[in-house]
């Protein structure tokens, strides 16, 4: 099961994915449509979207650790 198709099948409005590197990148491009987005060591990342799918998130922002 992909990790989309997984976020699909949730009914909460608000879901926390923990993952790594460069998973967590790729999924974040596919989800919104970006390229190249990299996270860093204990980064965070916040995704806005009606329903998880390709090019159909935005990305609020990227919090990386000091």
């Amino acid at each position: 099961m992909s990790v989309v198709s997984l976020l699909q099948k949730q009914h909460s409005r608000v879901v926390l994915l923990v993952a790594h590197m460069p998973i967590l990148g790729k999924l974040i491009d596919y989800l919104t449509g970006e390229q190249g987005t990299h996270l860093g060591t204990a980064s965070l990342a916040s995704l806005s979207m009606d329903f998880p799918g390709r090019e159909m998130a935005t990305l609020n922002w990227i919090h990386n650790a000091d």
